[in-house]
Parts: C-alpha cells; structure tokens; sequence
C-alpha cells in the first residue's frame, strides 16, 4: 500500500510540476519594477510549493485533503499574479502619457485616413477615403530588384490622389500589415528606398 501512495504521489508531482513550469514560465521582455516584483512573487511561491511537494513525497502518502491544499494553493497563486499583472500594468499605462498614443479614435477619424500631411479629398461609392497629396509631399515608388517599378502610390487616373480602405481602429495587427496602407508606406517613400511617413501606421508595418 504505501509503494502505492509512493507512485500516486510521483505521478501526481509530476503533473503539479508540468502546471507550474506553464504558470511560472518567465517573460524576458519585462523590465519594469511591478514585473520584477511580479518574477520574484513567481520565483518563491513556485519553491514553495516544490518544497511542499518534496515533503508530500518524503511523507509516501497523498490524500484528497492534500490535493485539495496543493490545487487551492495554485489557483490563489495564479489569481494573486493576474490581478497585481493587471494592477501594474493599469499604473504603468496612466503613468506614461504616450501608452495610448495615438490614440484609437483619433486613428480611425483622422490619422489611420490618409498618410502624414495628405488630406482626406472626398469618399467614394463604397465610403473609401480619397486621399490628397494637397502640399506635393514627394512620393518616390520603390523599384525593385527586377527594376519594377511599384505601380500604387497613386490611383491609376491621378498623380496626387490615392484611395485606402475603410479603417477600423485598431484593426488586426496582422490584417494591417497586409493591408494597402502598410503596402502604400513601404512602396512610396519620400525617395527611392525609404519609408513612407504615417503616424501610427508605419510602426505596424
């Protein structure tokens, strides 16, 4: 019997184990002080719960109340962790006045519209905005490697207007990076090979 509770103990570790090391995998990119708090919190609340695994298993013997503590343990962990997450992450955003910047309803009113310093002309029949070269920005096309020369900085019948898409902000992070705006700011730079100038848009391209 108690090889038995040996074994059951192992098993049940071991899964503890897998679940802890899913919970308390590390972010690299955190840097801020309520992220290192929040890595320390996971580092001592994971041994922890390891040396109370490691006595359970010295002890050879497993029971429902010890499940019971070891999984009530877990999830009030994982709630303490989400919620200080939150906590911070909502203090860092109110403390740094560009988190939000630019900000989504002006993205989708006015800047996601047309590209820096082009105007928003007319709309078309589908409700496209029309957009205006109005103070002769340079727009070089890209030429290609085959010396193909891109062929969309403006509409087929202009040479100062080109017509985008309806945005709505914030879109996909991957529906706009395949979108015609991030096409239009790689393609149509100031010069031959540079980017395009568009608050908000080029960062997501």
């Amino acid at each position: 019997m108690a090889d038995n509770y040996l074994i059951a103990s192992g098993v049940f570790s071991i899964i503890v184990l897998i679940v802890l090391g899913g919970m308390f995998k590390s972010d690299d990119e955190s840097v801020g002080a309520g992220d290192s708090f929040i890595k320390t919190f996971k580092d001592i609340s994971m041994w922890i719960l390891i040396l109370l695994i490691i006595y359970i298993m010295i002890r050879g013997k497993i029971t429902r109340q010890t499940i019971i503590l070891i999984c009530g343990l877990i999830i009030l962990v994982s709630i303490g962790i989400w919620l200080y997450g939150s906590y911070s992450k909502q203090i860092d955003q109110q403390n740094d006045p560009y988190s939000d910047w630019p900000a989504d309803q002006y993205m989708e009113t006015v800047g996601g519209q047309c590209p820096d310093y082009w105007d928003v002309l007319d709309r078309d029949e589908k409700g496209n905005p029309i957009c205006v070269n109005r103070f002769g920005v340079p727009v070089v096309p890209r030429v290609n490697k085959n010396g193909e020369t891109y062929d969309k900085c403006f509409d087929s019948d202009s040479t100062t207007q080109k017509t985008f898409k309806t945005l709505v902000w914030p879109e996909n992070p991957d529906e706009l990076a395949s979108s015609d705006r991030c096409k239009w700011v790689k393609n149509c730079g100031p010069s031959q090979g540079a980017r395009a100038s568009w608050l908000g848009i080029d960062q997501s391209c």
